[in-house]
């Protein structure tokens, strides 16, 4: 535990003046506003994602309580309208029965009238003497005797025309048939005025009952509510949103890029420092420009034994080699 903690201290202590040098700074600095940057945009990318989310969710809610309140509304003008619905129902059922004994009333009477109008139109064809193409009774005996006369005056001489005149006495024999065009006249009043005005009657009593019969209901209500918006508010917040990332993801890649090449740049420093010290530890032609107590201790002693020895050094070799000051 105390080794490693050695091998720590060095580690850190070779790694400070790397960090602290003007080029470590710069990059301290500019490792902290990458990371400054970088951090504070994801978590606003992300809560904008989050917020658009709780958006949605919350235009789903109003539109489900905006349809329940419309439903509470509906409900009584609905109940309504079914109780309208189920009394005309039953208007409709009494109505009906209603017109078919009054159309049952209309078939029996117009049955019955169409039969006394068929009896009498038949006693009407029988009496054809009343046919008013060769006239009444009395019309057609007059004419006889006026046919009768004229004729008279043809064949007899103007001498005895005077015998001619005898018609016209025989013509009052035409009066006892008088009263038949009275009868003609009864048969056509009651053919065209009792007749008519029966039927003209009944047809006038049945449009009537139709008209007091007649029931129409009609319930009209109307109540919409609808939201035509031209995008949907999710729609419109995921394209902000992917507006935002959009303009700001190469930024923001750019440094992710540049925060990554920090930090290997970093353990790049950290392994350089760690190799550092191995090879100083294991290698002795490596980086050895430091003159230290020992080195002096066995300068000493090689020149106690005669031996060639490397002080005292010259001037290239001082500003070479460090001395290492001993406390």
């Amino acid at each position: 535990m105390f080794t490693f903690f050695n091998r720590f201290r060095c580690i850190f202590m070779m790694v400070l003046p790397q960090l602290f040098s003007d080029k470590g700074r710069h990059a301290l600095l500019m490792y902290a506003f990458i990371l400054s940057f970088s951090g504070p945009s994801k978590t606003t990318l992300h809560n904008t994602g989050v917020l658009s989310e709780s958006l949605t969710c919350l235009q789903d809610e109003i539109k489900s309580a905006i349809r329940q309140i419309v439903e509470l509304i509906k409900k009584p003008l609905l109940a309504v309208r079914s109780s309208i619905t189920r009394i005309k129902a039953d208007l409709a059922v009494i109505i009906n029965k209603m017109k078919k004994g009054m159309l049952a009333v209309k078939n029996t009477v117009t049955e019955l009238v169409r039969t006394i109008k068929s009896a009498y139109e038949w006693l009407y064809s029988v009496m054809n003497i009343c046919n008013k193409k060769v006239g009444t009774p009395y019309q057609r005996c007059t004419r006889m005797f006026d046919d009768a006369l004229e004729e008279c005056k043809v064949t007899v001489s103007p001498t005895f025309d005077w015998m001619c005149s005898i018609s016209y006495v025989i013509s009052h024999v035409c009066y006892t048939v008088k009263f038949l065009d009275s009868l003609c006249e009864f048969f056509e009043f009651i053919n065209e005025s009792i007749f008519g005005a029966i039927q003209n009657s009944i047809k006038s009593y049945v449009r009537h009952m139709k008209n007091m019969f007649y029931v129409s209901i009609e319930f009209k209500h109307s109540f919409a509510f609808e939201s035509k918006p031209s995008k949907l508010s999710s729609d419109i917040i995921r394209g902000i949103i992917t507006e935002i990332k959009y303009r700001i993801e190469n930024v923001v890649m750019l440094f992710d890029w540049a925060g990554s090449i920090f930090s290997f740049f970093f353990l790049y420093v950290f392994v350089m420092v760690w190799r550092y010290r191995q090879k100083y530890l294991t290698v002795d032609s490596f980086d050895n420009k430091y003159l230290t107590k020992e080195l002096y201790e066995l300068d000493e002693r090689k020149q106690i034994l005669d031996r060639p020895t490397i002080m005292p050094l010259t001037r290239v070799e001082k500003n070479k080699f460090i001395e290492v000051p001993t406390s």
